[in-house]
């Protein structure tokens, strides 16, 4: 995969040189702080299932095509979708894992195994 290549998104590159580096990483200090990071992520991933429980049968072989078919990951799916479909939820991995859940379901797929993970 090359810096262009749209099957990963330019936040997974920046993620990916954090961890290498550690340099960016945000410092969890104290089993609250985590505690309070995995509610928000609860509840921006459950904004996201009810965002995109009105997905089309297209918009869901939309998706099963970047992520299963071309290998996108989560991130670059919601990006991707987000810029066909002129979403404002950018490259947030959450969306992606909730657009790529609802996509599965609706082709009868379990989104946590083969093809689509």
């Amino acid at each position: 995969m090359t810096d262009e290549d749209p099957r990963v998104s330019h936040a997974d590159r920046a993620v990916w040189r954090a961890a290498a580096t550690g340099e960016g990483l945000i410092p969890i200090t104290s089993r609250e702080q985590l505690l309070d990071l995995a509610r928000a992520a609860t509840l921006a991933k459950a904004s996201f299932d009810h965002d995109f429980a009105g997905m089309t049968i297209a918009q869901a072989a939309f998706v099963r095509q970047l992520r299963v078919v071309e290998g996108y990951t989560w991130r670059a799916v919601a990006e991707t979708c987000a810029i066909e479909w002129a979403g404002d939820w950018g490259s947030n991995q959450l969306a992606g894992l909730a657009l790529c859940e609802r996509a599965a379901a609706m082709h009868d797929e379990d989104p946590n195994t083969e093809p689509w993970n």
